[in-house]
């Protein structure tokens, strides 16, 4: 994986940042599944929710308590 990212934040391109860098980011919040990021300087811009291994794993929730 490319360690080179880059995301808008008000229609203002950052980076690069590295991918644990903009993990890091999107954990605190300070980016959102919608924020356009590419990867690298020529990568086509994405949603961030669309990277994979960027945002924790959703938890399922269960329909039974813990036994």
């Amino acid at each position: 994986m490319n360690n080179r990212w880059y995301y808008k934040s008000a229609e203002v391109e950052v980076g690069p940042v590295s991918f644990s860098g903009l993990r890091r980011m999107a954990l605190e919040g300070t980016i959102g599944r919608e924020t356009p990021v590419r990867e690298g300087q020529d990568g086509e811009w994405t949603t961030a929710g669309d990277v994979q291994n960027l945002f924790a794993p959703k938890r399922s929730r269960s329909l039974f308590p813990p036994a």
